[in-house]
């Protein structure tokens, strides 16, 4: 799970060498971003049910292996 915390200094953003690079792996990668970045799971911070929606989504990703 990557999260970059918008807190001081502000957010620059994760780089999309870094995002491709994360595409290459096998496994259960997800991001908390702003903006999707398909094919990685995305999740929003603004989400009101953040943890469950991540936790519903590790179950339905370890039940289908």
């Amino acid at each position: 799970m990557f999260y970059e915390s918008p807190t001081s200094p502000a957010t620059q953003g994760l780089s999309p060498t870094f995002l491709n690079a994360l595409t290459r792996f096998d496994g259960t990668i997800c991001l908390i971003a702003d903006t999707p970045h398909p094919p990685l799971q995305t999740f929003s911070p603004h989400d009101s049910d953040l943890v469950q929606s991540v936790v519903n989504w590790l179950k339905r990703v370890h039940l289908e292996s």
